[in-house]
């Protein structure tokens, strides 16, 4: 979402705080000081340790991306090693964005909902997995490879023609078929109704569960009566 006040960083000494602006109060560089910015993986680590989940994943999945024309910010290394500079008290905030962190993640909002997905126990997701069902390569936002559970981050800009709407319900029918669960969240649910999202999610990967216990229980049955 468009944030409603500005975050700025500040020298530990200023004390003065505005109405549409959220200061932190850090040591600065001088460079910093005289460029009055932030390089990059400064930013991340920053965002890591004072920013919710959700948005600090965005954010140090972005720096992470690349694309043909234009390189990620940042390396992973680099962030593992920056770890060093964050302080105690953020230390296990910005561990746990630094170490869930993907430059495959095609947006922020699908990092929002894997931010989401991350909080469900048992359910382990990939950003932009590929799933080959009949021959044909589908490219999904998130997967449980164990599970066969697929979340989808939808949005109704991407089905704004009738072409993409016909094309994304063929393949969650041929992924459906191919008994994988599949849950398509929108911007809404994820960002309006996180806590009932989320428990929607937990109840499909407990019934996902249950059914491939049932079927290994079934497995076991079968070769106990064969043998």
């Amino acid at each position: 979402v468009e944030p409603s006040r500005t975050e700025v960083i500040v020298r530990r000494r200023l004390l003065r705080s505005g109405r549409k602006v959220t200061m932190r109060r850090r040591d600065l560089t001088d460079r910093e000081r005289r460029n009055g910015v932030t390089d990059p993986l400064r930013t991340v680590l920053d965002c890591a340790a004072d920013l919710p989940f959700a948005e600090a994943l965005a954010i140090a999945d972005s720096a992470l991306r690349s694309a043909k024309d234009t390189p990620s910010l940042v390396a992973r290394s680099q962030l593992i090693e920056g770890l060093g500079s964050v302080a105690r008290r953020s230390l296990g905030r910005a561990r746990r964005v630094i170490e869930a962190a993907d430059g495959r993640a095609a947006n922020p909002f699908e990092s929002a909902v894997r931010a989401l997905a991350l909080d469900v126990p048992g359910l382990t997701v990939e950003p932009q997995v590929t799933i080959v069902v009949d021959g044909t390569e589908l490219r999904v936002d998130l997967a449980d490879r164990s599970l066969r559970i697929v979340i989808e981050a939808d949005s109704y800009a991407w089905h704004s023609s009738r072409m993409a709407f016909s094309r994304d319900c063929d393949r969650y029918s041929s992924l459906i078929a191919d008994d994988w669960l599949v849950l398509r969240l929108t911007w809404r649910a994820v960002m309006l109704h996180p806590e009932r999202t989320r428990r929607q999610v937990a109840a499909v990967v407990a019934l996902r569960e249950a059914q491939l216990g049932w079927a290994t229980g079934v497995c076991r049955q079968c070769l106990r009566a064969a043998g």
